[in-house]
């Protein structure tokens, strides 16, 4: 009986510490990660297509037929798409028809992306691409170029210049365009720019080195017992994580304590990795198994063998999904990201170069985003409303006409109210159990009584019902919307309400009352109709059977005049 107890109480004290000894691969209870991915775009690029495929159902978006030669590198920015060659520059907004090309007067050697910002770099010349196809030289350097990197803020570029063993990295003010600091850095293996722009992370083969943005002086030196290959930083940058070899490791180094946290051994080096948009998971490929890491409690989550080499790995913002291939390959792999399950592979047709995932829904024709100061008085002057562009998606008012699971009914229903000139769009939504759904909506309003107006006025004006909600929308979906009568390239609106005659312009999308006139006393009658006097549009609608009462544009006003007008 005593040796049992001896023995059992040998087997407790002993347990305990054998563990912590061998806390070199550390497991954690996997956990799900949940993401909305609808309508989000897969960009596929071969050397003789670019396929865009709906990352939910992978089914196809639109494919565009390209000869690609000498391919760089994939940029997208926003609802933009870039594709980088040597010698041209294809791009195109997410849901047009084709893509534009646009000719270099130089041979690209890399690239270099900031926000809204593209830089091109040759063999000693740097340029600023815009997104208007504008291509513009920032400077020249003397000497032959790596790399180089853009502060967010584009006020300046870091330059990389090698020589042998060693790098010297150069800070050159786009502001002053003068070269402010250079450093001397041997051994580098990559460098970084911070989300935030005020340090630069570089690797070299046996330190990570916090530099400040400001003068390129070292903060701080973390060195570690291995060979250094590449390392990432979360989006809050409260941790990096680097990847060695001799011997495989994960090192893991808290920023604000400026020291490594923890270690993990590896039984090969990192060949692929990529960390998810919100910084909460690393997919990363070692010994042909692709392996889930949570940045959380760093251990490894998920780990699935990998039949087909990948060099291409990239996922979602969160990580639900995860996409694999090789480059000149003939495939890419869609993998679940919480178990690492297979989903489909994708066959293709041509050589693999480069696979993209973008962050925003891609809408075409029906799905556009589902994405809102009022102005009384009878007349108003056109400069009393400032015309700011609105790009961005936001929330806003807007009007919703009808929900239905048939797309081909929501499609048939905006053509007939596209014809009006509303502005309206086809936001698609998917139920817990599966089912699409499509709501008609109308309009982006940016107070509830302009978004009152316009429901009361397409009521009597169309016989078109419809409730206020609030979503977000993308205004510039909807600027096309509109005929404009004040010669500002903004469409203008008519509707009645029985009381008054309502007009609205559409300031990039964005639906504003701008005149109100009474008609008490006057049934007007039929829809809208335009039509033109001394080189002028004027917008009215007929109260006898060949009488308009009207509104036009005159002396920066608007004003109501009455016109014979014979059908």
């Amino acid at each position: 009986m005593k040796r049992c107890l001896v023995l059992f109480f040998a087997i407790f004290l002993i347990l305990p510490i054998s563990c912590k000894k061998s806390g070199g691969r550390k497991e954690v209870s996997p956990y799900s990660i949940e993401e909305d991915i609808d309508s989000i775009p897969l960009v596929v690029i071969t050397d003789k297509q670019i396929e865009i495929l709906d990352l939910k159902t992978l089914e196809p978006f639109g494919a565009y037929q390209q000869n690609l030669k000498d391919f760089i590198k994939t940029v997208v920015l926003g609802n933009e798409i870039f594709i980088i060659c040597e010698k041209n520059i294809y791009w195109m907004n997410f849901g047009e028809e084709k893509f534009s090309k646009v000719p270099l007067p130089f041979k690209s050697k890399g690239v270099s992306t900031s926000k809204s910002n593209i830089i091109l770099y040759g063999d000693k010349s740097v340029f600023e691409f815009a997104k208007d196809a504008r291509l513009s030289k920032l400077t020249d350097f003397k000497k032959s170029i790596s790399e180089i990197y853009s502060l967010p803020d584009f006020s300046s570029i870091i330059t990389v210049f090698t020589d042998d063993e060693t790098c010297r990295l150069s800070k050159f003010s786009l502001l002053s365009k003068k070269e402010e600091r250079e450093i001397e850095i041997r051994n580098l293996v990559r460098m970084e720019i911070s989300p935030f722009g005020k340090r630069i992370y570089a690797l070299t083969k046996n330190n990570l080195l916090f530099l400040d943005t400001k003068d390129l002086n070292i903060i701080s030196k973390i060195p570690f017992k291995a060979d250094g290959v590449d390392f990432v930083v979360t989006a809050s940058e409260n941790k990096i994580f680097v990847f060695t070899k001799n011997s495989a490791k994960i090192i893991s180094i808290k920023r604000t304590l400026l020291k490594i946290t923890s270690e993990m051994d590896l039984e090969e080096q990192v060949v692929q990795n990529v960390i998810t948009g919100d910084g909460g998971t690393i997919f990363f490929i070692s010994q042909d198994t692709l392996f889930r890491f949570d940045t959380g409690s760093n251990g490894i989550v998920e780990k699935i063998f990998q039949e087909k080499k990948s060099d291409i790995l990239l996922s979602t913002q969160k990580g639900s999904r995860v996409i694999k291939g090789r480059k000149g390959g003939s495939f890419i792999e869609i993998v679940d990201g919480n178990t690492l399950a297979p989903i489909k592979e994708i066959a293709l047709d041509a050589k693999l170069l480069d696979i993209v995932c973008g962050k925003e829904p891609f809408r075409k024709e029906f799905e556009e985003p589902s994405y809102t100061d009022t102005i009384n008085p009878d007349t108003v002057s056109k400069d009393t409303i400032k015309n700011k562009p609105q790009e961005l998606e936001s929330i806003y008012f807007t009007l919703q006409v009808s929900s239905s699971s048939i797309r081909e009914g929501a499609l048939k229903l905006k053509s007939k109210i596209k014809k009006f000139g509303i502005p309206v769009y086809i936001d698609s939504s998917e139920t817990k159990e599966g089912h699409k759904i499509y709501r008609v909506k109308i309009g982006a309003f940016e107070t509830r009584s302009d978004a009152q107006n316009f429901k009361e006025g397409i009521k009597s004006t169309y016989d078109l019902s419809s409730w206020i909600s609030k979503d977000v929308v993308k205004p510039a979906f909807l600027k096309e919307a509109g005929i404009d009568i004040s010669g500002d390239k903004n469409g203008e609106i008519l509707l009645y309400d029985g009381k008054q005659m309502l007009l609205f312009t559409n300031y990039n999308g964005i639906q504003k009352t701008v005149f109100k006139k009474s008609i008490e006393g006057v049934q007007l009658r039929g829809r809208p109709i335009s039509f033109k006097e001394e080189n002028k549009t004027i917008l009215g609608v007929s109260f006898t059977e060949d009488s308009v009462l009207a509104i036009k544009w005159i002396d920066n006003n608007f004003e109501v005049i009455k016109r014979k007008f014979l059908k």
